[in-house]
């Protein structure tokens, strides 16, 4: 039965992993040719597969419902993250807006700005000191829909998390937290040691 060593021995294929009556299944690609195999049992890495893939599901079902919000206001969530960081933070320069509103993800960045600009909601002004920085203010019209769309927001995020107790919501936020920061020598740890089923929590 191919384990997890096999399955990355098909890269660079287009790969996936899906669970089915409680088994990992991985699936691959390649030209004229696909392939289904059952991953096996190995302890910490089947309960990594099966946390991630709950987290990704959890994650897929609650940000559909919160897009499908946002359209109805003709925003996306990169266009709403933006106008949300500029009304908490005020006026910030280009590329400080973009590394906490998307992420960093320049490339997109550029647009999101460029539709918000065009639709009124921001305006472009080069910076007091440095000329060649930019720095991006709500207008009138972005700060009265930030004003309209937030709480209804919140209000459908408050909805979705009911389905976990306060405790629980708290528990969850550090536990995404923690996972967000990573363990850098543990990740070299993890990724280095011979996959099996050794117990590596101490």
């Amino acid at each position: 039965m191919p384990d997890l060593d096999s399955l990355l021995r098909l890269a660079p294929k287009s790969t996936g992993i899906f669970r089915s009556n409680g088994r990992f299944w991985a699936v691959a690609s390649g030209p004229g040719r696909s392939s289904t195999v059952r991953l096996k049992k190995q302890g910490q890495t089947e309960r990594a597969l099966e946390a991630y893939t709950n987290l990704v599901a959890a994650t897929e079902s609650l940000m559909g419902t919160l897009q499908g919000q946002l359209e109805s206001f003709g925003l996306t969530m990169s266009r709403f993250r933006t106008l949300v960081a500029l009304s908490r933070n005020g006026p910030m320069v280009q590329g400080a807006l973009v590394g906490e509103a998307l992420r960093g993800d320049f490339s997109n960045g550029a647009l999101v700005l460029k539709n918000l600009e065009r639709d009124g909601l921001i305006r472009r002004v080069a910076h007091e000191r440095d000329r060649r920085k930019i720095v991006i203010h709500l207008t009138p019209d972005g700060k009265a829909l930030v004003a309209k769309v937030f709480p209804k927001h919140a209000k459908v995020v408050r909805a979705q998390m009911s389905a976990l107790l306060s405790r629980e919501q708290e528990l969850l936020s550090r536990l995404c937290a923690k996972l967000r920061i990573g363990d850098f020598l543990r990740f070299v740890q993890v990724l280095t040691a011979a996959y099996g089923d050794e117990e590596i929590d101490t």
